[in-house]
């Protein structure tokens, strides 16, 4: 495993770990794991599917998440599907 230094906002360390606290995982390092293998799975999703990622508790405020496009999702999710 590698290791790297991260730098954090004080508001993205407070969600860090609180979701470290409200989940029980052991370290912030697994928080951040889980998140990233989540928002992983929701862009190969989007990709799948030709669709986009949007995020909001009612269909009137989502928003789109940050992918550019599904052809970017494709290239960073290493889907070689057009």
């Amino acid at each position: 495993m590698k290791r790297f230094n991260l730098e954090l906002g004080d508001k993205t360390l407070q969600a860090i770990e609180e979701l470290q606290d409200k989940t029980g995982r052991n370290s912030k390092a697994d928080v951040i794991r889980d998140a990233l293998a989540l928002y992983e799975y929701l862009v190969r999703q989007a990709s799948e599917q030709q669709k986009s990622l949007f995020l909001g508790s009612t269909q009137d405020d989502a928003v789109p998440l940050l992918v550019t496009s599904i052809e970017e999702a494709k290239r960073r999710t290493g889907d070689a599907k057009a």
